[in-house]
């Protein structure tokens, strides 16, 4: 098992890499600011327990974006319980605020944080994008989820997301 991770981590990273050399030929936008769309779509890992998300964002200013998404964790031994069919899904919402241009970063290249709010728990997260083409790029995401919302904490059984260091990795791809 730790042999698989450590070669899932090795890929990772060798992806990683490979998108840090395209954006040094490609003149494209990672956040182009009011009017922007982006889907986006990846690998999410909540302290061990792995799954998939997708959501998308849309730019309000050249500083900040609202982005809704949903994220999956299928059922694993590592759950504290039986949580039934659902509980592994979280839909939220994240109001971000983006370091492109206040921090004069290339256009390739933004940063970006700010809270997170779901119907498994509230938090905060930063992130990284780098566009390697005008459609295409790649994200890296990490947050940490401070309280639980709609959580059922009376019979002490809480979702796969409660308190829970989280990160993402994908890709995004612009239109509009």
């Amino acid at each position: 098992m730790k042999d698989k991770i450590r070669k899932f981590w090795q890929r990772a990273a060798l992806v990683y890499a490979t998108a840090l050399l395209f954006p040094l030929t490609a003149a494209a936008q990672a956040y182009d600011g009011d009017g922007d769309w982006k889907i986006y779509g990846g690998y999410v890992n909540f302290e061990g327990i792995q799954g998939f998300e997708i959501g998308c964002m849309r730019g309000l200013s050249d500083q900040f974006s609202i982005s809704t998404y949903v994220s999956m964790l299928p059922k694993t031994d590592k759950w504290e319980s039986d949580f039934g069919a659902l509980r592994g899904y979280d839909l939220g919402a994240q109001f971000d605020v983006h370091g492109a241009y206040l921090l004069n970063l290339p256009s390739w290249l933004d940063i970006y944080a700010g809270p997170k709010v779901s119907f498994a728990s509230a938090g905060l997260g930063a992130g990284l994008r780098i566009n390697f083409s005008e459609e295409w790029g790649f994200y890296g995401y990490a947050q940490k989820n401070l309280v639980p919302v709609f959580d059922n904490q009376d019979n002490g059984k809480h979702s796969p997301y409660y308190k829970k260091f989280g990160f993402a990795i994908g890709i995004t791809f612009t239109f509009l």
